[in-house]
């Protein structure tokens, strides 16, 4: 059992952490003035993200809905921040709620 995660584990933060819904929740975070005065320059993400992405496909065309709880660090200090995007048939990853 053990064996089994310590193989499932990095494979899921991987696909976490390289999924588009993924880059977009860090784009935001990083690209937003308030979370920058609070915690400083944005360094980094935490390294095990937690969190879930659904997709599914309708005549070639991806819609979905994405969750993540994430640690951004910054120069000033850390913050636990959950993010949720929604992603419309053919159209991109969107923040709705932070």
């Amino acid at each position: 059992m053990l064996i089994l995660f310590l193989v499932i584990a990095p494979v899921t933060m991987y696909l976490l952490k390289n999924s588009d819904a993924y880059r977009a929740a860090t784009d935001e975070l990083e690209n937003d003035k308030r979370l920058r005065e609070e915690i400083g320059t944005i360094q980094g993400f935490g390294l095990f993200p937690l969190g879930s992405v659904q997709i599914s496909s309708r005549n070639g065309e991806e819609s979905g809905s994405a969750s993540f709880q994430l640690i951004v660090m910054g120069s000033k200090k850390y913050k636990d921040v959950v993010i949720d995007l929604v992603k419309q048939e053919g159209g991109f990853w969107k923040v709705i709620e932070r």
